[in-house]
């Protein structure tokens, strides 16, 4: 099992408030957490390119090549049952992707470079800025769906290498509503 550290960011995502959450709920929620973690990479390129002054084709391509990571954003640690508790990590997409590209750039061992480490220091300096980047991405995906959404960052606990946590309540009327329609076989033949 992997053990977080300080620079993880958990999402936990309550989807439901019963025993079922219909697939098609589960996607939308889905999509639209990809849709705030792309927004948040975006970000991560752009700040890091300013900062470390990487040039403009190294910044175009990092861009390009994060959209190759469509849907690869989070990393599912656990899933309980009840109202669906998904448990996930952010994977560090912006990170790999810039490292790739500045690292084809350079055509040398970034990685222990100094402008390899000044890259991942760059990130570390981030996480909690990230974390907030994140909560209100999701926040603004959702603000035009059917579906209530409470989204909230919690500080981190004070265990050693505690990552940061934002939780995310999904509550839909609309789900509910469609469940009431169409009721499993079991539920209509017996």
């Amino acid at each position: 099992m992997y053990r977080p550290t300080q620079c993880d960011i958990l999402v936990e995502l309550h989807l439901g408030t019963d025993d079922s959450v219909d697939v098609k709920s589960l996607l939308h929620v889905l999509e639209n957490l990809e849709i705030a973690l792309y927004g948040s990479d975006r970000d991560d390129i752009l700040r890091a390119s300013n900062e470390l002054r990487f040039s403009g084709v190294v910044r175009d391509a990092a861009l390009e090549r994060l959209r190759t990571f469509r849907h690869q954003r989070l990393q599912i640690s656990e899933a309980r049952h009840g109202s669906l508790v998904i448990l996930a990590f952010v994977a560090s997409v912006s990170l790999y992707v810039l490292e790739k590209t500045v690292g084809e750039a350079l055509k040398d061992s970034f990685k222990e470079s100094e402008s390899g480490r000044r890259l991942r220091d760059f990130f570390r300096r981030q996480i909690d800025t990230k974390v907030l980047v994140i909560a209100e991405g999701i926040r603004k995906a959702f603000s035009s769906k059917s579906r209530k959404v409470s989204v909230k960052t919690l500080p981190r606990s004070a265990e050693a290498n505690a990552p940061a946590t934002i939780v995310v309540d999904v509550l839909s009327e609309e789900t509910r509503a469609a469940r009431e329609k169409v009721r499993t076989l079991g539920e209509e033949l017996d």
